[in-house]
Protein backbone atom coordinates (compact mmCIF):
# COMPACT_ATOMS: atom_id res chain seq x y z
CA UNK A 1 0.00 0.00 0.00
CA UNK A 2 1.43 3.49 -0.95
CA UNK A 3 1.46 6.51 1.08
CA UNK A 4 -1.51 9.09 1.07
CA UNK A 5 -0.94 11.98 -1.23
CA UNK A 6 -0.72 15.55 0.34
CA UNK A 7 -3.59 16.87 -2.12
CA UNK A 8 -3.97 21.09 -2.14
CA UNK A 9 -7.13 22.26 -3.08
CA UNK A 10 -6.61 24.60 -6.10
CA UNK A 11 -9.10 27.63 -7.50
CA UNK A 12 -10.30 27.25 -10.79
CA UNK A 13 -8.78 30.37 -13.15
CA UNK A 14 -9.96 31.17 -16.60
CA UNK A 15 -8.08 33.66 -18.70
CA UNK A 16 -7.48 34.90 -22.43
CA UNK A 17 -4.76 35.27 -24.11
CA UNK A 18 -3.12 37.20 -26.81
CA UNK A 19 -2.51 34.03 -29.18
CA UNK A 20 1.15 35.48 -30.34
CA UNK A 21 1.34 35.16 -25.96
CA UNK A 22 -0.31 31.52 -26.51
CA UNK A 23 2.35 30.40 -28.73
CA UNK A 24 4.92 31.66 -27.03
CA UNK A 25 3.09 29.48 -23.72
CA UNK A 26 2.53 26.70 -25.41
CA UNK A 27 5.75 26.44 -26.82
CA UNK A 28 7.87 26.89 -23.61
CA UNK A 29 5.87 24.04 -21.91
CA UNK A 30 6.11 21.55 -25.85
CA UNK A 31 7.54 18.02 -24.89
CA UNK A 32 9.46 16.99 -27.94
CA UNK A 33 9.53 13.62 -26.10
CA UNK A 34 5.77 13.60 -26.00
CA UNK A 35 4.79 15.30 -28.78
CA UNK A 36 2.26 17.30 -26.97
CA UNK A 37 1.88 19.60 -23.89
CA UNK A 38 2.26 17.00 -21.22
CA UNK A 39 -0.63 16.81 -18.73
CA UNK A 40 -0.48 19.85 -15.47
CA UNK A 41 2.53 21.53 -17.70
CA UNK A 42 0.34 24.89 -18.24
CA UNK A 43 -0.61 24.41 -14.79
CA UNK A 44 3.15 24.23 -13.20
CA UNK A 45 4.39 26.77 -15.54
CA UNK A 46 2.20 29.19 -14.60
CA UNK A 47 2.22 28.52 -10.77
CA UNK A 48 5.96 28.63 -10.99
CA UNK A 49 6.08 32.04 -12.39
CA UNK A 50 3.57 33.21 -9.80
CA UNK A 51 5.56 32.43 -7.39
CA UNK A 52 8.62 33.94 -8.61
CA UNK A 53 6.71 37.08 -9.73
CA UNK A 54 5.55 37.48 -5.78
CA UNK A 55 8.39 36.34 -4.43
CA UNK A 56 10.90 39.07 -5.86
CA UNK A 57 11.45 42.51 -5.17
CA UNK A 58 11.57 45.65 -7.71
CA UNK A 59 14.68 48.57 -7.05
CA UNK A 60 13.62 51.39 -9.27
CA UNK A 61 17.27 52.71 -11.02
CA UNK A 62 16.42 56.31 -11.42
CA UNK A 63 18.91 57.70 -9.27
CA UNK A 64 21.19 55.28 -10.85
CA UNK A 65 21.30 55.76 -14.47
CA UNK A 66 19.96 58.67 -16.35
CA UNK A 67 18.10 56.39 -18.63
CA UNK A 68 16.15 54.72 -15.36
CA UNK A 69 14.33 51.41 -15.15
CA UNK A 70 13.03 48.99 -13.11
CA UNK A 71 14.81 45.29 -12.42
CA UNK A 72 13.56 42.95 -9.94
CA UNK A 73 14.91 39.40 -8.44
CA UNK A 74 15.40 37.90 -5.01
CA UNK A 75 15.49 40.60 -1.92
CA UNK A 76 18.96 39.49 -0.95
CA UNK A 77 19.93 39.82 -5.06
CA UNK A 78 18.86 43.01 -5.19
CA UNK A 79 19.62 44.52 -2.01
CA UNK A 80 23.24 43.21 -2.72
CA UNK A 81 23.23 45.26 -6.03
CA UNK A 82 21.55 48.65 -4.43
CA UNK A 83 24.53 48.68 -1.70
CA UNK A 84 26.92 48.65 -4.43
CA UNK A 85 24.70 51.39 -6.45
CA UNK A 86 24.95 53.25 -2.80
CA UNK A 87 29.02 52.97 -3.12
CA UNK A 88 29.74 53.70 -6.62
CA UNK A 89 31.28 56.86 -8.00
CA UNK A 90 27.89 58.14 -9.06
CA UNK A 91 25.66 60.27 -7.22
CA UNK A 92 23.74 58.26 -4.61
CA UNK A 93 19.72 59.08 -4.32
CA UNK A 94 19.92 61.30 -1.41
CA UNK A 95 23.22 63.41 -3.35
CA UNK A 96 21.02 63.62 -6.33
CA UNK A 97 17.65 64.81 -3.98
CA UNK A 98 19.97 67.03 -2.23
CA UNK A 99 21.14 68.33 -5.80
CA UNK A 100 17.54 68.74 -7.40
CA UNK A 101 16.39 70.84 -3.76
CA UNK A 102 19.19 73.43 -4.08
CA UNK A 103 18.41 73.64 -7.72
CA UNK A 104 14.57 74.04 -7.57
CA UNK A 105 15.17 76.76 -4.88
CA UNK A 106 17.52 78.76 -7.01
CA UNK A 107 14.41 78.63 -9.88
CA UNK A 108 16.61 76.86 -12.27
CA UNK A 109 15.66 73.45 -13.35
CA UNK A 110 18.01 70.81 -12.16
CA UNK A 111 20.75 69.90 -15.83
CA UNK A 112 19.71 66.95 -18.03
CA UNK A 113 21.69 63.41 -16.69
CA UNK A 114 23.19 61.53 -19.26
CA UNK A 115 24.40 58.21 -19.70
CA UNK A 116 27.62 59.18 -21.73
CA UNK A 117 28.65 61.51 -18.24
CA UNK A 118 31.75 60.11 -16.89
CA UNK A 119 31.36 60.18 -13.29
CA UNK A 120 35.18 60.76 -11.91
Amino acid sequence: MGSAKHVEPKAHLHITLNPRLREQLDNAVWSNLEGRIPPAALQTFVESRLREHFSQVRLDLQPYLAVGGVISGMPETVEALKELLDRGQGPTPKDTEASDQETESAGELPPPRSMYENNE
